[in-house]
């Protein structure tokens, strides 16, 4: 998807879900590196 928003420069749908998946990876990655707590704490 974020090839198809570099192309299209459009924000709906493709830049949305791409924006979404990297927000997604950092928040993940920074869980992982234990940069932020979890619930369970």
């Amino acid at each position: 998807m974020g090839m198809r928003f570099l192309n299209s420069g459009k924000i709906m749908p493709a830049g949305l879900i791409a924006g979404l998946s990297l927000a997604m990876v950092a928040r993940l990655g920074a869980r992982a590196a234990g940069l932020t707590g979890t619930k369970m704490q």
